[in-house]
């Protein structure tokens, strides 16, 4: 049955992690054009800039997703999607196991 709870945790939180992995795939983008900018002397400003730029990125990217993972674990148990959690013939370790479950596999997949 946990397998099912994480299943579902999954669907519920994979919209909240959009923007975190829109940053990251913005980040990568001007991460390598940083790298191309940077063997040039007359862009050296330009790559200066890219770097305060990347750097506000991963700060966002990590405000993010700990944002997100607190609104996945209180809109899993308190909001909209609760009537299906605690309907479940589930016991109460078993919930606790799949939300940790999914916070760290996001958490994870973030940190790649």
């Amino acid at each position: 049955m946990v397998g099912k709870l994480i299943k579902n945790g999954f669907k519920d939180s994979s919209q909240a992690y959009v923007p975190v992995f829109t940053l990251i795939a913005v980040s990568t983008v001007l991460a390598l054009l940083n790298v191309w900018t940077v063997d040039e002397l007359s862009l050296r400003f330009i790559s200066g800039i890219l770097n305060l730029i990347i750097f506000g990125l991963i700060v966002a990217i990590g405000v993010l997703s700990y944002r997100a993972n607190i609104y996945v674990l209180y809109t899993g148990i308190y909001k909209k999607n609760s009537y299906r959690l605690f309907t479940l013939p589930v016991k109460s370790w078993e919930i606790l196991i799949s939300k940790l479950i999914v916070a760290f596999v996001w958490s994870f997949l973030v940190g790649i």
